[in-house]
């Protein structure tokens, strides 16, 4: 492990260890979840809103887990001793991320497709079918696109909180820890609630038929936030390697 290709090797497998075990997990818990009949009697479709919402908190998960892991790396002393510059551990780590992240929305996507045939096939077509007959695909798209920046953007911004939380004299860990992750708590939330609504005012518009530069003005602003925020931890890192 001693080349950023080595380090982007060592990171990736235990990243994609990772999601798997995670994807795991949700496939152990749709088999038991989905059979069971509560609330059936009140819902008729509460099989598939129990399908949705696992599927939601997994997603969450997978993006929130690899927070903690792109963490480990800036706090694992023996990075700092492999003979690579801070730049290419940096992306090496971002890269790794985003690459094991995309692997487990594809499968988690797949994941949730199988769980909805099963559970009520003739939907499932139904709803396929008016995407493409209603042109929707490029709506679809633009909203990956726009849950990928604003993902990419929450590990920037949660490693940029990460880095000063390092540099600041607060002797106790444990505070240091519960701070670091209140502060990527809510800027989940807030990107997540930003990027939500204005999926949502995109879907409304697409269907009255009313332009609009969401998507453009959305993309902007989180590859800029990517970009300041991946120079600004790049001088952090540069710093808080000399002085560790």
């Amino acid at each position: 492990m001693n080349s950023a290709l080595g380090v982007s090797k060592h990171l990736i497998w235990n990243k994609f260890k990772l999601m798997s075990f995670i994807l795991l997990v949700n496939i152990i818990e749709l088999v038991l979840l989905v059979p069971l009949d509560w609330g059936s009697m009140f819902l008729q479709s509460y099989p598939l809103g129990k399908v949705i919402f696992s599927s939601l908190i997994v997603y969450l998960l997978g993006a929130l887990f690899l927070i903690r892991e792109n963490e480990q790396v800036f706090l694992n002393s023996k990075y700092s001793l492999i003979p690579v510059t801070e730049i290419k551990i940096y992306f090496s780590n971002l890269i790794t991320t985003f690459l094991a992240y995309l692997y487990f929305w594809i499968l988690e996507t797949s994941i949730f497709l199988t769980a909805f045939w099963i559970i009520d096939n003739d939907s499932l077509i139904f709803h396929l079918q008016s995407i493409v007959k209603m042109g929707q695909i490029d709506l679809i798209i633009k909203a990956i696109t726009m849950s990928l920046l604003a993902i990419i953007l929450i590990w920037t911004l949660s490693t940029f909180v990460h880095l000063v939380s390092q540099l600041l004299p607060l002797q106790n860990q444990k505070l240091t820890t519960v701070i670091f992750y209140l502060l990527v708590a809510a800027m989940v939330f807030y990107i997540g609630y930003i990027n939500i609504w204005n999926l949502d005012t995109m879907r409304v518009d697409w269907y009255i038929e009313v332009k609009n530069h969401i998507f453009g003005r959305t993309v902007g602003f989180d590859l800029i936030g990517i970009v300041v925020l991946t120079v600004l931890n790049i001088m952090i890192l540069k710093k808080y390697s000399s002085i560790k």
